[in-house]
């Protein structure tokens, strides 16, 4: 196969390498940079994850990247799962982690390990100056505590989470963390139910796939980097199917050594793919934590010091993971007016490409000075399966509204909880 020569614009530094010009071009979608003012304090039936306990040897131990996640208790998504990356590394002293998370990357928080009792103690903390609005940003965290029908904030000082296996962090349901401004009302960012999660990586068991066929795979995540994405054509690539649900597919080294990625890849000898669930025709899901075996080499020796890799996914897969059925991500994403990933006979579309990157695998990354991530499209032709059942939505029904009580309403008004009901899909929705 035809090996390209490429020009690359850049991650977060400048390139000094043949071929390849300097330019900002990655960053994450942020879900920490509108200031909300408006709260929907409550206590949630949906537990955070229990972690048990674990011992661990030192705060040492803890190193490494994580989610947190936590359920919002904004008016802007009040109820709905949200989460971020957090990175830790070893503090100064034994007893001590600084910890960054991926809405505030540039800033180091401190938490501390009780290795005695395995427990990771975090305390209210300034995280900076926010220019913006003329003051320092903190860490908050605050107490819900009834008050009559409803739910106040007590600020505290602290939080203590338990370390349990796999060094999941949690922290106790009613305790609140965010981001904050000093002497302003409001947060970026304020959820309970919080957690913090070592990534679930997809590990590649070959005995578990077999290949289905060859396809064409018009590329999406990566080529928007380049100086010329028109340099990346159309190239053929196995897709494999699972022996036991074959609605998950595996797209199998689709930047390895017979690809035209080789030359730029720096693990092109190295196993990685990208894993779709067509289970839904309708919503076709790239999931997430899988490495693509794609990792660019940054440093300037070319020696390996400095390399990122890519966990593709789709915003599909976001909007599971933080909560949403199908129906309601298919109500949410037409709402938005985005493009959903499908298949439609031999061809799976996807829209919506996003990756996650080594340090923060779970963070919904594009290119900056690329085609934006919500008009980018990759499409996989010349599909053949076997043995697939998709479930399909019949976008073409009438839809109508009913209230709570199950009376019909011909004409919601914005705000009015109603069930939306359209075939033989209804899902409770908040008209806007």
């Amino acid at each position: 196969m035809t090996k390209f020569t490429f020009g690359l614009l850049g991650l977060s530094m400048l390139i000094a390498a043949p071929a390849m010009a300097s330019a900002p071009a990655m960053k994450a979608v942020k879900n920490a940079d509108t200031l909300t003012k408006e709260v929907n304090l409550q206590t949630y039936a949906k537990p955070s994850k229990k972690a048990g306990v674990k011992k661990i040897g030192s705060a040492a131990d803890l190193e490494g990247a994580y989610t947190w996640y936590g359920i919002s208790q904004l008016s802007t998504n009040g109820g709905k799962t949200v989460s971020m990356s957090v990175s830790m590394t070893p503090g100064d002293v034994a007893s001590e982690v600084y910890f960054s998370i991926s809405a505030r990357p540039e800033i180091e928080l401190k938490g501390v390990v009780d290795v005695a009792n395995s427990t990771f103690t975090i305390n209210r903390q300034t995280m900076g100056f926010n220019t913006n609005y003329n003051t320092n940003e903190y860490f908050y965290i605050g107490q819900l505590v009834q008050e009559g029908e409803g739910h106040k904030l007590q600020e505290v000082e602290k939080v203590i989470g338990q370390i349990g296996e796999n060094n999941l962090i949690t922290f106790p349901e009613e305790y609140c963390l965010g981001i904050g401004l000093e002497g302003e009302d409001g947060w970026f960012w304020l959820a309970s139910n919080n957690y913090f999660e070592a990534p679930h990586y997809f590990v590649y068991n070959p005995d578990e796939w077999a290949d289905a066929c060859t396809v064409t795979f018009e590329e999406a995540w990566i080529k928007y980097a380049l100086t010329d994405p028109s340099v990346v054509t159309p190239y053929e690539v196995t897709l494999q199917q699972n022996k036991e649900n074959p609605n998950l597919l595996y797209l199998k080294n689709p930047y390895g050594e017979n690809t035209p990625w080789a030359e730029l890849n720096y693990t092109a000898d190295k196993e990685g793919g990208i894993l779709i669930n067509v289970e839904h025709k309708d919503y076709v899901v790239v999931e997430k934590f899988v490495f693509s075996g794609m990792t660019i080499d940054f440093s300037e020796a070319g020696d390996g010091s400095n390399t990122e890799g890519y966990y593709m996914f789709n915003r599909e897969a976001q909007y599971l993971e933080e909560g949403y059925t199908v129906e309601e991500a298919i109500d949410e994403m037409d709402y938005d007016e985005y493009m959903i990933s499908n298949m439609e006979d031999d061809v799976i579309t996807i829209h919506n490409p996003y990756f996650g990157v080594t340090t923060a695998p779970g963070d919904m990354y594009w290119w900056t000075n690329g085609t934006p991530s919500d008009e980018a499209t990759a499409v996989i032709s010349n599909v053949v399966l076997s043995g697939v059942e998709s479930v399909e939505f019949d976008s073409n029904a009438p839809v109508k509204y009913f209230n709570l009580q199950g009376v019909e309403v011909a004409n919601p008004e914005a705000g009015q909880i109603v069930i939306k009901k359209q075939g033989s899909k209804a899902v409770k929705v908040v008209v806007k």
